[in-house]
């Protein structure tokens, strides 16, 4: 009778013990999607717009992290050279001082009043980067 307990128990406790571990398997693989979906739904869409030459450099769907910024998003799509948040040059692209031609943009048609490093995005955000003179 012991015996026939012991090898019971010998057979019976690996198969529980396996059946345990793989349960917290499938959960911990299931927050892990769950986390990256989230963060894949969150995109915006990033348009750049030189109006000097009047010409689209680009109008791309951007994925971003909750709290990411403007610039942050920027720079995963175009090549961005910036200096304390403020973009200076997109693709090649640069601002010009002497000319008054300044990389301004927009968040959803409303004109941004901080950098685009203090600006965070929101889902579904239209942000667009224009190069624009203005008068001296």
């Amino acid at each position: 009778m012991k015996k026939l307990l012991r090898i019971l128990v010998v057979a019976v406790l690996p198969i529980l013990l396996l059946g345990v571990g793989c349960s917290n398997q499938e959960k911990s693989t299931d927050n892990t999607q769950t986390k990256s979906s989230s963060v894949a739904n969150q995109t915006a869409t990033i348009k750049v717009f030189d109006r000097t030459n009047n010409k689209v450099l680009g109008n791309k769907k951007v994925s971003f992290k909750k709290g990411e910024s403007v610039l942050a998003a920027l720079k995963k799509s175009y090549r961005v050279t910036e200096s304390k948040g403020f973009v200076s040059a997109i693709n090649g692209v640069e601002q010009d001082d002497q000319a008054g031609a300044y990389w301004t943009f927009t968040v959803n048609g409303q004109d941004a009043t901080k950098g685009a490093g203090e600006i965070q995005l929101a889902p579904k955000d239209k942000v667009v980067f224009k190069l624009s003179t203005y008068e001296k």
